[in-house]
């Protein structure tokens, strides 16, 4: 019975010793859990910037994930962004496709001399819907590229290239715009409402119901180029040519062609 007794004391006395190291172990082990959960994370975010950086440069025609990747690019990432709160937890931590986050491992990555033409292609590359809300896209190439019903609103497009690209139904509006280049480019329903639009030029631009009233810098000579419709919006005393199709379908109307 003693011996009993003297057992049952030790073994007490071995765990009363020996339980405080199992919390330091168990806390020990967590820690090291989240680190290496925090340190993969910090590596699919540099994985997915990289993967996005190589997407953007590969000179491939069509649409081919590149508008996915710039509005990557034009977002933060890392520890529970916003999306949490309207998705998964993996899309929140791994996607960082919303403006906030608990802790950002990427801050919003500049855009500037990005090249995007599709001079050298045997068909435009394909950025429709791109939402690319203040990026900074400065001395960016979009030559030929389409980029129709896009949001560049509030981006700084200074020096870009939109020559020969197809911009219909986007909104540029808000945005710096100065020096730009829009020679040839289909512009149809394009907002241009608060940007500034000075030394851009126009030269062969279609501005067939833009909105141009309510830019900012904006001369007569810079549209001398261009052509729109009755429906094209602009500042007061602007006068600008009518397209080509516009001019038929007046004729048409006058001499009674349907």
């Amino acid at each position: 019975m003693t011996n009993q007794k003297t057992i049952s004391h030790r073994m007490r006395r071995f765990v009363q010793e020996v339980e405080p190291w199992g919390v330091i172990v168990a806390a020990a082990s967590l820690l090291l859990a989240v680190a290496i959960s925090w340190l993969n994370l910090v590596e699919a975010v540099e994985d997915r910037k990289f993967r996005a950086w190589q997407l953007i440069q590969a000179r491939v025609p069509g649409n081919s994930g590149k508008a996915s990747a710039l509005e990557y690019l034009n977002s933060p990432d890392g520890l529970f962004c916003s999306k949490i709160f309207g998705g998964t937890l993996e899309s929140s931590l791994y996607q960082g496709t919303k403006s906030w986050c608990l802790y950002k491992i990427k801050e919003i990555t500049s855009l500037l001399g990005v090249n995007l033409s599709s001079r050298d292609l045997d068909h435009p590359l394909w950025l429709g819907g791109a939402k690319l809300k203040g990026a900074n896209l400065t001395r960016a190439d979009f030559e030929g590229t389409e980029l129709f019903v896009s949001d560049l609103s509030y981006a700084n497009l200074a020096m870009v290239s939109f020559k020969n690209a197809g911009l219909q139904g986007s909104d540029l509006s808000y945005s710096t715009i100065r020096y730009a280049n829009f020679d040839g480019a289909t512009l149809l329903g394009v907002n241009f409402e608060g940007s500034l639009l000075g030394h851009a030029t126009f030269s062969g631009a279609n501005l067939t119901d833009a909105k141009l009233d309510g830019s900012h810098q904006l001369t007569i000579e810079q549209l001398s180029g261009a052509c729109g419709n009755e429906r094209t919006s602009l500042p007061p005393g602007f006068e600008i040519a009518m397209c080509e199709k516009e001019q038929h379908t007046k004729t048409e109307g006058k001499l009674g062609v349907h």
